[in-house]
């Protein structure tokens, strides 16, 4: 039992919630509250309950206070993690209250959930990690092309690098005007942030939500990043969406390409026309849009939340 100067109460019921690692858990406790002096209680008790101060108050659990109120636990378990998200007062009983208090986390609490380093990309290399708590990652991949006009092909045609913006010369090849669909793919990188771990907008020192988005979108990847060689992928987006409370859903979009985003083009003539050498082009190249260059692997958090995102970003479960 809880009691303060005014107030003392009581526990009545609870119910507890916990599902997979994308679902929000939840406690749900009923309390019965009631006057010290053995007085009915009035309606401007309700605020009172609240917001009194002093010895042992409040005697309920506020908004954004910690599950296990009013003693705190160890830090190890997704219900210490959880938070009061509302408080419904119930119609009067006899002289006392009821008290509905709803609890709510995103946190998951796993045994042996299994983890890769930032720096890792071998996917056979994953560890199990320590018993700890975890927020849900995902790659949501959407295959699609572009279309490029070919000049050049094989036999004898040097293929795009990674690392040029253009070709250093030629690239040699086959005359061929054509079409062609160039293979991509977009990479849509969702997570769960706790604005308690990475604010919204960071400080002169600390980057924040806003602050990484911006440092990713435009580059393309100086390190491999989720199984793509260096050069291969670009952040096109970001999108923050609010979940509920201290929540976001943080979703960076990085686009694959197979020519690492290069396309043929065509040395030009003084008229614009592309310049000929007898029935084929002068001179043909492999250009693309200069970017520069960042590892994206900075993005994830440091500890085993980190290496559990990444983890998950590869298999698609966190087991």
């Amino acid at each position: 039992m809880n009691q303060s100067t005014l107030y003392k109460s009581w526990r009545t019921s609870e119910t507890v919630r916990f599902g997979t690692i994308w679902d929000n858990h939840t406690i749900s406790q009923t309390w019965h509250v009631e006057r010290v002096d053995g007085n009915a209680l009035k309606p401007n008790d309700i605020s009172e309950i609240l917001f009194e101060t002093g010895s042992g108050a409040p005697v309920i659990p506020g908004i954004d206070d910690a599950y296990y109120f009013p003693t705190g636990g160890a830090g190890t378990s997704w219900m210490e993690s959880a938070l009061v998200r509302s408080v419904t007062f119930r119609g009067m009983e006899g002289k006392g209250l009821g008290v509905q208090v709803e609890y709510g986390t995103r946190y998951f609490e796993a045994n042996a959930a299994k983890g890769m380093a930032s720096s890792v990309e071998d996917f056979a290399s994953a560890t199990t990690l320590a018993k700890g708590l975890f927020l849900p990652c995902q790659v949501l991949p959407i295959f699609t092309s572009r279309s490029m006009q070919r000049y050049r092909d094989n036999p004898g045609m040097t293929s795009p690098s990674a690392s040029l913006e253009v070709s250093s010369g030629d690239i040699g090849g086959a005359l061929k005007e054509i079409n062609e669909d160039v293979r991509q793919v977009g990479l849509k990188l969702r997570f769960i942030n706790d604005a308690n771990s990475l604010s919204m907008l960071g400080t002169p020192s600390v980057d924040g939500l806003v602050d990484v988005a911006e440092a990713c979108i435009g580059y393309k990847n100086r390190a491999e990043f989720l199984g793509r060689p260096v050069g291969a992928l670009y952040c096109s987006g970001a999108t923050v969406n609010h979940l509920e409370a201290e929540f976001h859903e943080f979703v960076l979009e990085f686009l694959f390409d197979q020519y690492f985003h290069h396309s043929q083009t065509v040395k030009k003539a003084s008229d614009g026309r592309p310049q000929m050498n007898g029935d084929n082009y002068a001179e043909v190249k492999w250009a693309r849009t200069a970017r520069g260059s960042i590892d994206f692997n900075d993005i994830w958090p440091s500890g085993d939340l980190g290496k559990s995102l990444k983890y998950q970003a590869f298999a698609g479960r966190w087991y």
